[in-house]
């Protein structure tokens, strides 16, 4: 019987970024994704590293999630200089006066608060990032 190598299982589409992508985007890359590890290439395209979760976490990201339906609302405030990426997982939600749906996201950079409204059956992830 045959082994089974990597290039029977492995993904080849492979999500990746470089290593001047902001860590907002790379968080965004992850919760899109559902990626626990980013494959990170340098200016010649080859492999560097990697960012994982427990990496986010080490770089002072704080990360709300919440169920909303209905007239439930939410503000979070943000600290100065921080970017902030709203993920709707499921259902619809207004963030900022923008309404997004299941799959969509929202990058904020330097915002002062972020307010949630409007939810219909809406599961959001925020992610308050350096």
């Amino acid at each position: 019987m045959p082994s089974v190598t990597a290039s029977n299982i492995m993904t080849s589409d492979i999500i990746s970024a470089k290593t001047d992508t902001p860590v907002s985007e790379i968080a965004g890359l992850m919760a899109d994704n559902r990626l626990r590890v980013v494959p990170i290439f340098d200016e010649q395209d080859q492999l560097v590293g990697v960012v994982s979760e427990e990496d986010l976490v080490h770089q002072d990201a704080r990360v709300h999630a919440g169920l909303f339906d209905g007239a439930e609302r939410a503000t979070l405030e943000v600290s100065p200089g921080r970017r902030v990426y709203v993920h709707v997982a499921r259902g619809r939600i207004t963030a900022n006066g923008q309404t997004l749906e299941a799959g969509d996201a929202l990058k904020l950079v330097d915002p002062r608060e972020v307010t949630l409204t409007g939810g219909a059956d809406a599961e959001v992830l925020v992610f308050d990032l350096p």
